[in-house]
């Protein structure tokens, strides 16, 4: 990541600051134009579509991003909470260009495995924001339902689970969003993975070898 903190430099005051607030925003006025207008269905202008892409209405390409994931409004506020809560948090951590790239990575190619499969929303994509915060943050410690502190490195290991299970069972469009929206993850921090068990290995070698030497010489 370090020739994007390069690019930063250079590029860093064309970033959208704050994008997950716009991203939060644009969600709520789509979902409550939705139980505004319910004849309308506002949402299915954003939502995407790949036929009506290719009959001109490219803006669906993005504007997918603005499609609520949830259809309950509690869990839905909570959700918009959680989503600004990890995306600024990313920001503050990377600056706003390279959060910019990251989301904008998993946009294209949450949105090019649409057009293949012919469906595309941002249910995974969000969720990839989850994966990194807890990379980042693993120890960061949340209130699950208000009552049990669950820390976020265990959550990010049922969310894994789930991404599995649904490779498993889900339809080839679902399979599809889920591998693009993991790319940005694995683009930002596969490198890193690598060399983290790598020096896993390597220890555990080490403390192997230094095991037997002392068996060895008791």
């Amino acid at each position: 990541m370090d020739w994007l903190y390069k690019q930063q430099r250079k590029f860093g005051k064309y970033a959208i600051g704050n994008l997950m607030l716009i991203i939060v925003i644009g969600q709520l006025f789509v979902f409550f134009a939705n139980l505004l207008f319910v004849d309308y269905s506002v949402a299915s202008w954003f939502s995407f579509n790949r036929s009506l892409i290719l009959a001109g209405q490219v803006w669906r390409l993005i504007t997918f991003i603005f499609i609520p994931d949830v259809s309950n409004v509690l869990f839905f506020i909570l959700s918009l909470y959680f989503y600004y809560m990890i995306g600024g948090a990313l920001e503050n951590e990377w600056g706003a260009w390279v959060f910019n790239v990251f989301y904008f990575v998993g946009v294209f190619c949450t949105a090019a495995a649409g057009m293949l499969t012919g469906n595309a929303s941002n249910q995974f994509l969000n969720l990839s924001l989850f994966f990194a915060f807890a990379i980042l943050f693993p120890d960061y410690q949340i209130m699950l339902f208000f009552i049990l502190p669950v820390k976020m490195k265990y959550l990010a290991i049922i969310n894994a689970l789930i991404y599995f299970y649904y490779l498993v069972v889900g339809t080839w469009s679902t399979r599809a969003s889920i591998i693009a929206a993991l790319v940005n993850v694995a683009l930002f921090f596969g490198g890193t993975f690598l060399k983290r068990v790598k020096n896993d290995l390597s220890y555990r070698k080490r403390r192997n070898q230094f095991k037997r030497e002392m068996n060895e010489w008791k």
